[in-house]
């Protein structure tokens, strides 16, 4: 089914990891810009340090979703321009594909916690109406086929604010599995909003794309 997707958004709204040099190496990001200058969270770069296929992750379709003017600007050239919340888009997407389930994580970029709010919430509940009627297209359009060459046994939705990190360190006792250390819980798929914490430096993120994949449940 991720390959479906693929083919089925417009180039334009997906994303790509563009290759940067870190000192005698190189890397590959993807990054989201807010429009507001003040935001505390003005930059976020997703970092991929493993292989790619023209420049994308193989179980993985990442779309941006907020633009501020131009054709992708609403979901649909079918509403107005100041349809409620249809055109209030959220930062980007992640479709995740693990075995034959479909995990979409609709994202946005946050100053904190208290982002969270009624707004955030009729924000994503109307993403997650509008994905919901491309992904079922694309598996009714499958099902037209004799043998489907994705087949899919079902897709969940997850919540996933990106927010900074500025709880300042304590002491915590050992963990008995020291590979435990630093990792955050796995996304919850019930409806309730998940929070992912960055590091900032000044209003600018960077995260390694295996730490937000390690959060999708097995």
């Amino acid at each position: 089914m991720i390959n479906k997707l693929r083919n089925t958004f417009d180039n334009k709204v997906i994303k790509r990891f563009a290759k940067k040099k870190v000192t005698v190496k190189f890397e590959h990001e993807i990054t989201f810009e807010e429009e507001h200058r003040s935001s505390a969270l003005r930059t976020l770069s997703i970092i991929h340090k493993g292989d790619l296929i023209e420049q994308q992750l193989s179980n993985t379709v990442i779309l941006e979703a907020d633009f501020p003017e131009g054709e992708h600007s609403k979901y649909s050239t079918f509403i107005k321009n100041n349809a409620f919340f249809l055109t209030k888009q959220c930062d980007f997407f992640i479709f995740h594909q693990i075995g034959d389930h479909l995990y979409v994580a609709i994202c946005d970029m946050k100053s904190s916690e208290g982002g969270d709010d009624d707004r955030c919430d009729q924000q994503i509940k109307h993403a997650e109406f509008f994905l919901t009627y491309i992904i079922n297209s694309a598996v009714h359009t499958e099902k037209y086929k004799k043998s489907a060459v994705e087949p899919m046994t079902g897709y969940t939705f997850i919540k996933l604010l990106f927010i900074p990190n500025n709880s300042l360190p304590i002491a915590l006792p050992l963990p008995l599995d020291l590979g435990s250390i630093n990792s955050e819980p796995k996304f919850k798929t019930d409806g309730t909003t998940n929070f992912h914490m960055l590091n900032m430096n000044g209003n600018e993120a960077k995260e390694l794309w295996t730490t937000i994949e390690n959060r999708f449940p097995n």
